[in-house]
């Protein structure tokens, strides 16, 4: 548990409010057949 201030709270929601970030290697690992599907 963590406790935030009003400001803190609304910062914290706007950051997990937001799209996420591209990220190519993540898509790149997930594009391959995974060792069990060989």
């Amino acid at each position: 548990m963590f406790v935030l201030d009003d400001a803190a709270w609304a910062d914290l929601q706007a950051l997990l409010d937001r799209p996420p970030s591209p990220k190519p290697e993540l898509a790149r690992l997930l594009a391959n057949p995974s060792t069990l599907e060989r």
